[in-house]
């Protein structure tokens, strides 16, 4: 595992030209229009989920889809290309177009980052189960009526490609190295940031990302007070782990971390539907 003190002087000694700047924010950005193309492809596949607006076509209303996330996914890839290398975060998209490689391989990142984003994703759903039976709401993040197999199907693009890779350059790369950077900079700029601020950081930007599902959940029910609280909690605890592995590790274990909690939320969906 590599510190965010020894990432960082690594960091220092890489150029920061504009045409380094642009080749990083190009690189991450890249990552995250993965996503955006699975975004389009679920929607594709549910046409019935693009909402209906008088005088609007659908496939104008597609594009407001796709573009709205694209231009956040820039804004973010741009953020983090400036940002990180002063905080010690990294990736290995970035370093490559660096010309380096980091100390441990994505191999060796994906021994923690998968079974971690696993143990998140089955933590969400028993937490998710015990809590609909004891306060009697259901967050849906696990259904509890029955759901074809083909509109599981269906959402795994959206899941595992923009929930996995699109969000984590979103809220990891993006939000999460912002705010780490604002605290080392209110910090007086010391060597590194300290782990204190990387927790703070990691802990809000976890809050954000529950809190920016809440969206999804009230397209499909009323929202609570009680169900608020639900699904932000149980999406902050999957945000808590996928910003510890951003930080030890890198964004692309991050995004691997995040895809393995999918695999714990889908399974038993998979099951139901079968």
């Amino acid at each position: 595992m590599n510190t965010t003190a020894e990432r960082g002087s690594q960091l220092a000694d890489r150029p920061s030209s504009r045409g380094q700047f642009l080749r990083r924010t190009l690189a991450v950005f890249g990552l995250g229009l993965v996503g955006i193309v699975g975004l389009v492809v679920s929607t594709l596949l549910v046409p019935e989920s693009i909402p209906v607006v008088a005088e609007l076509p659908r496939s104008v209303l597609l594009v407001a889809i796709v573009v709205q996330p694209a231009l956040l996914v820039l804004l973010a890839a741009a953020v983090g290309a400036r940002l990180a290398p002063r905080v010690g975060f990294d990736s290995h998209a970035v370093a490559r177009v660096d010309g380096t490689r980091l100390p441990t391989s994505l191999r060796d990142e994906a021994r923690v980052a998968l079974p971690a984003g696993l143990a998140a994703g089955v933590l969400v759903v028993v937490t998710d189960l015990a809590l609909s039976a004891v306060v009697g709401v259901d967050s849906r993040l696990v259904p509890t009526e029955a759901v074809s197999l083909g509109a599981v199907l269906a959402s795994l693009p959206l899941r595992f490609l923009y929930g996995g890779i699109t969000e984590e350059v979103l809220l990891r790369w993006g939000f999460m190295t912002l705010l780490v950077w604002a605290g080392w900079r209110l910090a007086g700029r010391p060597a590194t940031p300290s782990a204190r601020t990387v927790w703070v950081a990691l802990v809000v930007a976890a809050v954000a990302f529950g809190v920016g599902h809440l969206p999804a959940v009230a397209a499909t029910t009323a929202l609570t007070p009680a169900l608020v609280a639900q699904v932000v909690l149980l999406n902050s605890v999957g945000g808590v782990v996928f910003g510890w592995v951003y930080w030890r590790y890198s964004l692309e274990a991050a995004m691997l971390a995040h895809g393995a909690a999918h695999v714990a939320l889908v399974a038993p969906v998979v099951l139901a539907a079968l």
